[in-house]
């Protein structure tokens, strides 16, 4: 009976920790994507501040250096411009083969782009602190299974059973929060 036990739990102790290292590599990769997908629309604001302040081709890759505070910044006091000055910039900066111009590109596209980086922000935050606690679970359930199999007592052979359980669980939210795009 007791061979049988412990096997048993020694079989849930290698799921768990199946499952830990999974749910482990998927969200390091998905909060790898999340960070490319970040990186992608800061380099968009970027181009869109640079283009929308009448910045000339030629400058447009030192703009991609800037701090992302002083884009913000600029990006804001882009969007509250005096009705004259933005004339100015329609006329000045018309878009080559197009009726469009890079300042009226820039004011409809930088509020998107600016809410598409506070979500991405937001969801790799909340992904990094869930991934956190997991491991943690999954690390303590784990040592709850060797403490069984090394004969320590029988009570944590049930504790095993009950936090395989409860990892199940785990696995399950993590699955659904790192299929949950930004902004959801």
């Amino acid at each position: 009976m007791t061979d049988t036990l412990a096997t048993a739990l020694s079989t849930l102790a290698q799921i768990a920790a199946t499952l830990a290292a999974l749910i482990g590599f998927l969200g390091l990769w998905k909060l790898d994507r999340l960070r490319r997908d970040q990186g992608e629309a800061e380099r968009d604001l970027h181009y869109l501040v640079a283009k929308g302040s009448r910045i000339a081709d030629s400058e447009v890759p030192a703009w991609m250096y800037r701090p992302l505070k002083q884009i913000e910044v600029e990006a804001e006091r882009l969007l509250n411009l005096p009705e004259e000055e933005k004339q100015d910039r329609r006329r000045a900066f018309p878009i080559p083969n197009s009726d469009d111009n890079y300042y009226d590109l820039a004011a409809r596209t930088i509020p998107d782009v600016r809410k598409r980086l506070k979500a991405l922000s937001d969801a790799r935050q909340r992904l990094t602190r869930r991934l956190r606690w997991f491991l943690i679970l999954a690390l303590g359930i784990l040592l709850f299974a060797f403490g069984f199999l090394v004969g320590i007592s029988r009570f944590i052979g049930l504790l095993v059973i009950l936090c395989s359980l409860l990892l199940a669980v785990a696995t399950g939210l993590m699955v659904i929060e790192m299929a949950r795009e930004p902004g959801t």
